[in-house]
């Protein structure tokens, strides 16, 4: 097994054909939480989107080298609506104008669509959290 150990660089998905990781990773400085971006042949996949916005900015730099027709959309899957998890979604605006859909697990989208500093734990940071409309809810009660 190989070990990667740069950070924003594509790694080969191994036993995985034509699938690439890219780990965008906070400093040991940083407020944030790490990201991750996956290349797929019909779609991209963000893993949270953290609190840097230059890292979607580094996200947008890395999907435009690989797709520049925008022909790929962009999946965000939020694992969870804490403010370091969330906080870079304004920088979303750059990634545009690829097509992108937000999922996010259903006990937290109330949260992000009313900006609860208690629930995103955003208060801890004296700041009010991203508006965030979610378009995929994930694992809500079975009907």
């Amino acid at each position: 097994m190989k070990i990667y150990p740069e950070n924003n660089e594509w790694q080969p998905v191994q036993g995985v054909d034509g699938v690439q990781l890219m780990p965008l990773m906070s400093s040991a400085a940083s407020d944030g939480s790490n990201i991750y971006l996956v290349e797929f042949s019909e779609l991209f996949l963000l893993v949270d989107l953290g609190s840097d916005q230059k890292r979607l900015a580094a996200v947008a730099d890395a999907v435009n080298a690989a797709d520049p027709t925008y022909a790929k959309p962009l999946l965000v899957v939020l694992t969870h609506c804490h403010i370091d998890h969330i906080a870079a979604a304004p920088g979303l605006e750059c990634l545009q104008p690829r097509q992108i859909a937000i999922a996010g697990h259903f006990a937290g989208t109330s949260a992000l669509a009313a900006q609860d500093q208690a629930l995103t734990i955003s208060f801890l940071f004296k700041t009010i959290p991203p508006l965030i409309d979610v378009d995929l809810v994930l694992f809500g009660a079975l009907s």
